[in-house]
């Protein structure tokens, strides 16, 4: 089962922290290399409410924290029922970790999680664009083919 979810662009507005142990000099902000604490905090906050049970409150707030709300009818209730669907195949999910990050260039990247339901492991895929205002989450998915993880 390979799901990919409708692109929703969410509000992330990332930050650069600089290393107390390792001095940098600031980056010009045109050029800076985007740190990714935020969309972390983001994709965090979105998977912990899927794993309490809140699907409709997890994809809700994607939806909402986005500049360009999804307008495609029932995109909203796709995503509930592919997420759902996914729940009902392998139990609750227990927990989740970031498994791999690539940046491309300065201006997007994209973060591989693995979430652990009660009987198996889902790969999400979240891609990450800077734009005008910040950084958006452009991309959501998952899909449960371990084999095609490697």
């Amino acid at each position: 089962m390979k799901r990919f979810l409708p692109m929703i662009a969410g509000a992330a507005m990332l930050s650069v922290a600089a290393s107390a142990e390792t001095p940098t000099p600031a980056p010009a902000p045109a050029i800076a290399a985007p740190g990714v604490a935020s969309a972390d905090a983001l994709i965090r906050t979105f998977l912990s409410s899927l794993q309490a049970g809140k699907a409709e409150e997890a994809v809700d707030g994607v939806i909402a924290a986005s500049t360009v709300p999804s307008s495609k009818p029932g995109e909203r209730d796709t995503m509930l029922t592919q997420f759902n669907a996914a729940v009902q195949a392998y139990g609750p999910i227990v927990g989740f970790e970031k498994a791999r990050a690539d940046m491309l260039g300065t201006m997007a990247t994209r973060q591989y999680y693995l979430v652990q339901h009660r009987d198996m492991v889902v790969r999400w895929e979240f891609t990450i664009v800077r734009t005008g205002a910040g950084w958006r989450i452009d991309y959501f998915g998952f899909d449960d083919q371990p084999r095609t993880w490697f």
